[in-house]
């Protein structure tokens, strides 16, 4: 299966054998659907859009309609979502169209189950009603940290992954690239971009 999206709006599911569309869903935020990656170990697939909300989908390729929607997340990000891409198993990166990079974490079955529960139950104690603990969006998707740039961001690329860190590269709209190292946990701090890098040699 391969999915696609476009600045119609439209999130789209095909056939790649039978060049068949299979699924098309509608409603993406600001009207426009920009971005779509796939974690095969999570088995979601995230979509972005022109408002600041990431999609969370369940994928299953047996399926008639193969996208489950769980919801969806609020970027710390301003800007609309330009690039989507999973940068290690269940860790994803959001790029917008502005000078930052957003890292999230996809959560394990286990442990997101466990946040509805407290969700509902926090909703409850509130007197909220109409709320349940299956698993949405919110319980599966963690922010993990938010990088700034100086400069305004064109794209970003993996360079290595460790147990605890993620290296990526960020290409900027000033023909720089810039090298930063993010861990699971804590604020990706940087290394300095290549013409920094010039400048000292």
């Amino acid at each position: 299966l391969v999915a696609s999206t476009a600045r119609d709006g439209l999130i789209k599911i095909w056939d790649a054998r039978l060049q068949h569309c299979i699924q098309t869903i509608t409603g993406a935020g600001g009207g426009v659907a920009v971005g779509v990656d796939h974690d095969p170990e999570s088995n979601r697939v995230v979509t972005g859009a022109g408002d600041r909300e990431l999609r969370l989908w369940r994928l299953d390729v047996d399926a008639e309609a193969p996208l489950d929607g769980l919801g969806s997340i609020k970027r710390h990000a301003m800007e609309p979502c330009q690039q989507l891409r999973f940068v290690a198993p269940r860790i994803l990166g959001a790029l917008t169209h502005g000078r930052t990079l957003e890292l999230f974490r996809v959560r394990g079955a286990a442990d997101a189950a466990k946040k509805a529960k407290r969700r509902a139950r926090r909703r409850r104690e509130k007197g909220l009603a109409d709320e349940n603990d299956e698993v949405a969006a919110a319980d599966e998707l963690e922010p993990l940290s938010v990088i700034t740039s100086e400069h305004r961001l064109r794209s970003f690329c993996v360079v290595a992954v460790t147990a605890s860190t993620v290296s990526l590269a960020l290409s900027t709209r000033t023909n720089e690239l810039e090298l930063r190292d993010a861990s699971i946990t804590a604020q990706m701090t940087r290394k300095g971009s290549v013409a920094d890098a010039a400048d000292n040699a």
